[in-house]
């Protein structure tokens, strides 16, 4: 029953992931495991380090396949990788770093005896890049499949790398004032930038995101990115199974960020 099954669902599986216009890859065999990095082309969306009038790092970015394969999984999450580095053992542990990080991120895998079929296909972003910080979101897809069902939900993780600490920089590395993060956000200072049913209203942190809990979840997630000119923190929502991301100008949280942080993000 167990083949059966993994067989009905990976091909349900690739009807999905094409209808939710997300990556779509060729995989192995069912009952077959594989565990392999591709490297391709830099993603579709232009980087930060592509863009005119922005400083160039002396590094280029490109992606790599993490893909894992079984009757249990199917994951395909695209991750950044640096070549150009002058120092070639520093690039690999750089990229080490992201990798590991990367795969972290995407949590336990199904084993043998599990109910469901788990799929995840995700893709990475640049969002940020200088010659210190790389800031990347990773959004797509997860599916479980059970024998009778399917339940898909949008997915996306964020990581910032400092790459002359050669360190994941969490929230807790970055941010002086929890209490006042919170507020900001319960305010709605912060802008809900995810957009479900072709809208944005209706999920502003005010609504969605326990009051009591916040502060302590934000200290123990590092889901949270910037790009040229915001920070964005990206907070899961309970009662949909998905997330939101709510976005700031740097500008504005200033005054709760860490000053090493501010200048290491300067160009």
């Amino acid at each position: 029953m167990k083949k059966q099954f993994g067989k009905k669902g990976k091909q349900l599986t690739a009807v999905i992931i094409l209808a939710a216009l997300c990556t779509a890859c060729g995989k192995e065999k069912a009952g077959q495991l594989s565990e392999n990095v591709v490297e391709t082309e830099k993603p579709d969306k232009e980087s930060v380090a592509d863009k005119e009038d922005t400083a160039q790092p002396e590094f280029q970015v490109i992606r790599q396949l993490y893909l894992y394969s079984d009757e249990w999984n199917d994951i395909y999450v695209y991750y950044p990788q640096l070549t150009g580095f002058e120092d070639a053992e520093k690039q690999e542990r750089i990229n080490t770093l992201i990798e590991m990080d990367a795969k972290e991120m995407i949590g336990e895998k199904n084993k043998e005896g599990d109910y469901a079929v788990y799929h995840l296909d995700l893709n990475c972003e640049v969002e940020f890049v200088n010659e210190r910080i790389i800031s990347v979101l990773y959004k797509g897809v997860r599916v479980n499949f059970m024998p009778k069902d399917a339940r898909m939900t949008p997915k996306a993780m964020a990581s910032t790398i400092d790459m002359e600490e050669e360190k994941v920089i969490t929230l807790k590395d970055v941010v002086t004032d929890f209490s006042e993060l919170s507020d900001m956000l319960l305010r709605d200072e912060f802008e809900n930038i995810t957009m479900w049913g072709g809208s944005t209203e209706g999920f502003e942190a005010s609504v969605v995101v326990y009051e009591s809990d916040l502060e302590t979840d934000l200290q123990a997630r590092h889901q949270w990115y910037l790009d040229e000119e915001n920070f964005i923190v990206i907070i899961p929502n309970t009662l949909r199974a998905d997330y939101n991301a709510y976005s700031i100008s740097i500008e504005s949280v200033r005054h709760i960020l860490d000053e090493t942080f501010l200048k290491s993000i300067e160009k």
